[in-house]
């Protein structure tokens, strides 16, 4: 399998955007950044599988036997990513680009051991406890 890294992803998605006349920054987009999480949360348990804490069963139902399921089972395919540049537009939702960023960078550096710890349960850099954040009162549809 070839990983490529998400700064690659998303500068040919900005090269894309550029060709194509629409706007681009440097951070990734809510969708984009969504979608990322995602992709590495499956890649990152799949690469750390043999050290997952648990039953192959309990890694299975969680995270899908193959790396496709996983992102199958996750949305990796941007659909759901989709939804939330919409919640983000519509104001239900806060994004905050620099901690998505934090957050992708801290994703990639995470270890095996610091994945699993406690016991079982993914770990995530705090950064990412803060890219989405609902906006309370917001107007419901």
């Amino acid at each position: 399998m070839i990983r490529v890294p998400y700064r690659t992803a998303f500068a040919l998605a900005a090269f894309l955007a550029i060709a194509t006349g629409a706007s681009c920054d440097d951070a990734p987009s809510p969708g984009e950044a969504y979608a990322s999480q995602r992709l590495l949360r499956c890649e990152k348990a799949h690469a750390c599988k043999a050290q997952y804490p648990g039953v192959d069963a309990a890694f299975e139902l969680t995270w899908s036997s193959d790396l496709e399921g996983c992102k199958r089972l996750y949305g990796w395919s941007g659909a759901i990513g989709g939804t939330i540049e919409d919640q983000v537009n519509q104001g239900r939702v806060a994004y905050d680009a620099d901690a998505a960023v934090r957050c992708l960078d801290g994703l990639e550096a995470t270890t095996c051991d610091e994945l699993w710890s406690p016991i079982g349960a993914l770990q995530e850099p705090k950064a990412c406890d803060g890219v989405f954040r609902p906006i309370l009162g917001a107007p419901a549809e």
